[in-house]
């Protein structure tokens, strides 16, 4: 979690969810432990969740960069490369880690 003011990165704080707060556990119907947020910059998405986050008004965004904190400098100066939400089937078997 990244705190910004003035445009700038102000504070830093691990958060750790356990699987069933996650938002891919989680009910669409109960407020996820994000609901604070404004943005979420991850390294894959599907578009079910986007489109979740979308209705609660956080800004999702997919990025090849590996570094978090240059990920939301580079979101914050208006030039993090972000991909395309991937499509998601739940016909297959897959993990989460």
């Amino acid at each position: 979690m990244y705190t910004i003011d003035n445009n700038a990165i102000s504070e830093k704080e691990l958060l750790e969810l356990p699987k069933e707060e996650s938002f891919h556990e989680s009910s669409p119907f109960e407020p996820p432990p994000l609901d604070h947020f404004q943005v979420l910059i991850v390294g894959g998405m599907g578009a079910g969740l986007a489109s979740r986050l979308q209705q609660r008004n956080i800004q999702a965004l997919i990025t090849k960069e590996t570094n978090p904190e240059q990920a939301v400098k580079d979101f914050l100066n208006g030039t993090l490369k972000t991909e395309p939400f991937e499509p998601h089937e739940h016909a297959h078997e897959h993990s989460h880690h």
